[in-house]
């Protein structure tokens, strides 16, 4: 329920007939004061709270958009009962013309949303103070380097996996979620209605397919709605049980919200700016079997919800160039026993993804190992050497206007890795005597 800057009354008369005004949830703290907002699931309840500043701006558009709507109607003579569309075209409503829908161009993004730093100004880009540079990724999340970070004084930012499901507690839940399943009467029945339905995609196109997801929903919903519906807590702190799964979702859902607030102060402790300037790599990757759904656009526009002034960079060999001699080739080198257990008869070691090392000899050096002379490669993360690259184009940007050529798309033949140079091979295709 929420209210406009008018409503003050009719809130406390509502909302307080009921609630405590003076309890500790609806109390007024550092500024954030209770306006009559709630959200709830039906077992939660969450108090939105919002400053003063907020309201006011909120009410100011309220005010402004009243008083347009009143000098239209003042200017045009209608009714006050008749809305915008008539009041621009003196027309009822059953005869207003139907706008036409505007389809989005493929590849085409949001106006206002994400600009990329090549498409700034010298300028704009000089005015940027110690911007932060992000690499997204699966297992780092993001790996993050302010622009003054050195060896010496390194200003580094991380944020894992592993962090995030230790804040958001994801693995307690599915193993309490798990472990409520188990225990249940009819696991038996709960597990194999999971595993039928499981074969249908609910998000099928083909009127086929969703008819057969429908039919097996219908069949197996009467055991899983059971289950999922009026399985209860049994903690003995509160007087009366909760939906479990309900209850469930609502902490992960309060969970991730600190989580990203967490993030977003580190950002600007990490920057030392109330409002840093994040550049984020243009990675992204679609759903991955047995991997966690990854954040793209989710992630850029919570940073920017959060204050930060979000700009995106092209990737593209950022993780292929050597940040220290800018010509040699990266590459990935040592081996390491497989990660995934059910994969290692068929293959024991792989390549380290997340470990490179340039090939160019000017980065390489003799090294005295127990009396012997031994080359030396210059190794890197690879999120950092991608971070460190990034910060290569932003300073060719800031002081020249554009891109360094080895990082972009409409490169010469000349300065190509050894890789890309090398000629693809043909698939060979079998083909069938008619």
């Amino acid at each position: 329920m929420g209210w406009s800057y008018n409503a003050k009354s009719l809130i406390e008369s509502y909302w307080y007939r009921f609630l405590n005004e003076k309890s500790r949830v609806l109390r007024t703290r550092n500024g954030f004061r209770f306006y009559g907002t709630i959200q709830t699931d039906g077992v939660s309840v969450s108090v939105i709270k919002k400053t003063a500043t907020a309201k006011e701006k909120s009410s100011w558009k309220v005010r402004k958009r009243d008083a347009e709507a009143n000098a239209a109607i003042e200017t045009s003579g209608v009714g006050l009962t008749a809305p915008a569309e008539s009041i621009a075209t003196g027309l009822p409503p059953e005869a207003q013309p139907k706008k036409p829908r505007k389809r989005k161009k493929p590849g085409e993004k949001k106006p206002g949303e994400f600009t990329y730093i090549h498409e700034l100004s010298p300028e704009q880009l000089a005015s940027m103070k110690n911007p932060i540079f992000m690499d997204p990724g699966r297992q780092d999340i993001v790996f993050g380097m302010t622009e003054e970070s050195t060896s010496e004084e390194k200003a580094l930012f991380r944020y894992t996996r592993n962090q995030k499901a230790k804040e958001t507690r994801i693995t307690h839940y599915h193993k309490l979620r798990e472990k409520v399943k188990n225990e249940h009467p009819d696991s038996n029945e709960i597990k194999a209605a999971e595993v039928r339905l499981a074969a249908f995609s609910c998000t099928a196109v083909l009127p086929d397919k969703y008819e057969q997801y429908v039919r097996t929903r219908a069949a197996v919903w009467p055991v899983l709605s059971k289950f999922y519906t009026n399985t209860m807590t049994t903690s003995k702190n509160r007087n009366s049980p909760q939906p479990i799964h309900r209850k469930l979702r609502q902490s992960a859902h309060i969970k991730q919200q600190q989580a990203d607030a967490r993030l977003a102060k580190r950002v600007r402790v990490t920057c030392d700016d109330e409002k840093p300037t994040v550049i984020l790599g243009n990675w992204s990757a679609p759903m991955a079997r047995y991997h966690e759904p990854i954040r793209g656009v989710g992630f850029r526009r919570m940073l920017r919800k959060k204050g930060c002034r979000v700009y995106l960079i092209d990737e593209f060999r950022t993780s292929k160039i050597c940040p220290n001699c800018l010509i040699g080739t990266l590459k990935t080198f040592l081996k390491v026993p497989n990660p995934r257990p059910y994969q290692r008869k068929k293959m024991k070691e792989v390549l380290c993804h997340g470990l490179l090392k340039c090939t160019n000899e000017l980065c390489m050096g003799p090294v005295e190992v127990d009396g012997v002379l031994t080359p030396r490669s210059r190794m890197y993360n690879r999120d950092l050497a991608a971070v460190l690259n990034f910060r290569h184009i932003f300073h060719d940007l800031r002081d020249h206007g554009k891109a360094p050529e080895r990082f972009c798309r409409s490169q010469p033949a000349a300065i190509a890795t050894a890789d890309e140079q090398q000629p693809k091979k043909k698939r060979k295709t079998a083909r069938k005597n008619k």
